[in-house]
């Protein structure tokens, strides 16, 4: 099985009762996440993923996401989907419940090429955080100013897995 070194480093941001639903299966406690994880990461190989903010109130958030990624046998796919999460008063998750559909795509259809070691994720209104998969550490950089304004079918197309 592959080892994964950050798969710890990650489940710390959850409490130790924390409770999942991804896709249709039920996670439960930090150990199980751990385990879940590890699953996850064997299954779905060079993910590239985005999250984008979607709604916060009090210890709740709301994002929506799509990532690609390929399996053992280069089947490649982009799965979009949505997650809420609750945290607990120390600030680790308690909640996680995520809703994810899965397109099959051809590996010439893939929109998120970027190196692994530089996949982008944006923290705050003007950083991009840039995080390494194998070493799970993070290096910030200016968020790029954005070309357009997002249009609404382009959140549309977001959901249905359009260009």
């Amino acid at each position: 099985m592959v080892e994964f070194p950050r798969r710890r480093k990650v489940a710390l941001a959850y409490s130790l009762d924390s409770r999942w639903k991804n896709r249709s299966e039920f996670v439960n406690g930090r150990q199980d996440i751990i385990a879940f994880l590890t699953r996850k990461w064997t299954k779905e190989l060079d993910y590239r993923l985005i999250k984008e903010f979607w709604a916060f109130t009090d210890n709740r958030i709301a994002v929506r996401f799509a990532y690609e990624w390929h399996d053992d046998s280069g089947n490649w796919y982009r799965s979009y989907g949505n997650e809420n999460w609750e945290f607990n008063d120390d600030g680790l998750m308690r909640l996680r419940f995520a809703c994810i559909n899965d397109l099959p795509i051809k590996e010439s259809d893939r929109k998120y090429r970027w190196a692994l070691e530089l996949e982008p994720r944006k923290r705050g209104p003007s950083v991009w955080v840039f995080f390494d998969p194998q070493e799970g550490t993070e290096t910030s950089r200016p968020r790029p100013r954005p070309r357009r304004r997002a249009q609404p079918q382009d959140q549309t197309r977001f959901c249905q897995g359009g260009n």
